[in-house]
């Protein structure tokens, strides 16, 4: 038997709750997820509203005093306040994993394997601008390597170049017009796709190996055993949410 998922056209999350939708022939029970859930509740028009993310988020943790625990993986000089709000709380603790021993992390470790991180052990999983970096090859099993370590129930949140917006500029022709601006310098579309070219000239490790439109991050999540999956499109990045189920 295959992967029960969410009644909603299109959604591959596993249902969390069910819905009952009056009809003219009557009832009927729609299995649902949280992401789908969360819409229904606050009236979200479209997957990428932030108040769905937000009742998702609060599902899982809700309100309270309990202590939390976030591994940060491929941290680099990233602290605890470069993590997203809703991860850097007075609740939460974080561990910073880097296979860099300069940046001072508190472990040591290739974020592939993260063979010297426990199963189960941390409720959330940070990782920001780092899978890019890997073979297409390597990522599935670095994705599998984040829900190992986290506890039943345990949120990750991913953060990618959006390769589809680079691609699109790129084939508009404005792959050399300037996104924004970076403490390492000026982004262009052309550097969501292989990276930026000062940084890669100093460290071949800073070059873009592969690369994420949303439909490609969401199916890899779905094929890394992830739930309640939500991946939003904002300031040239992807945002990924998911579970542990």
């Amino acid at each position: 038997m295959g992967k029960k998922r969410c009644g909603v056209e299109g959604c591959y999350n596993t249902p969390a709750v069910t819905f009952i939708i009056q009809r003219e022939d009557g009832r009927a029970e729609l299995p649902a997820c949280y992401q789908h859930f969360a819409i229904a509740r606050t009236g979200a028009r479209q997957m990428g509203d932030g108040g769905a993310w937000d009742a998702i988020y609060n599902a899982g943790f809700g309100q309270g005093d309990s202590v939390l625990s976030c591994l940060h993986v491929g941290c680099g000089q990233a602290r605890e306040e470069h993590t997203p709000p809703r991860f850097n709380g007075p609740r939460w603790v974080h561990t910073r994993v880097d296979i860099d021993e300069s940046v001072n992390p508190d472990i040591v470790d290739d974020i592939r394997t993260l063979v010297k991180v426990e199963d189960a052990s941390y409720d959330a999983v940070f990782s920001s601008h780092n899978i890019e970096h890997l073979h297409s090859y390597e990522v599935i099993n670095c994705l599998r390597s984040f829900y190992r370590v986290l506890k039943p129930g345990g949120a990750l949140i991913v953060h990618v170049p959006d390769f589809g917006l680079a691609c699109r500029l790129i084939g508009a022709g404005k792959g050399w017009e300037k996104l924004y601006d970076s403490p390492v310098g000026p982004i262009f579309p052309i550097d969501l796709v292989y990276g930026h070219r000062g940084l890669s000239a100093e460290n071949p490790y800073m070059e873009h190996r592969t690369g994420f439109t949303k439909a490609v991050l969401t199916e890899l999540l779905f094929d890394t055993w992830f739930s309640d999956i939500q991946v939003m499109e904002r300031n040239c990045e992807l945002q990924a949410f998911a579970r542990k189920g």
